[in-house]
């Protein structure tokens, strides 16, 4: 379970409901490690332990960790010392991954391996990603 589905899952999660810290550990932890993953661009590339084989930067799955970062800071699950400057960081390089058309670039394609990605690159679902960052 990824840390937007985690998100997604807390917010309906009973204060009482008998699993929540576990929900909690486990967003913290993934969130941990991510930040750690965080290349210099800024980005999370296709591949997260690859990325000499994926160079190229992918804004989808930034979009989503983005989201991830802004939601655990807002809820106090995350520290805003350590977790506020990647978060700004991950905002600021999606914004920038816009096309003047509107368009938001270097998008991977659905599937279920990393793939290589472009600046001219596109999927419809990368533009949720970067909604669900910015809210």
């Amino acid at each position: 379970m990824g840390s937007k589905s985690i998100c997604k899952v807390r917010n309906f999660l009973p204060q009482d409901y008998h699993s929540r810290d576990k929900y909690e550990y486990y967003f913290v932890e993934i969130m941990f490690r991510l930040v750690e993953l965080q290349s210099s661009d800024e980005y999370w590339h296709s591949s997260l332990l690859d990325t000499v084989s994926y160079p190229s930067k992918e804004s989808s799955t930034t979009g989503f960790y983005t989201y991830g970062l802004w939601w655990g800071i807002n809820r106090g699950l995350l520290d805003k010392e350590r977790y506020l400057d990647p978060a700004i960081k991950a905002w600021n390089t999606m914004v920038r991954a816009v096309h003047p058309s509107g368009m938001l670039g270097y998008v991977q394609s659905t599937g279920d391996k990393a793939k290589k990605v472009s600046k001219g690159k596109n999927e419809i679902y990368a533009t949720a990603a970067f909604m669900f960052g910015g809210a």
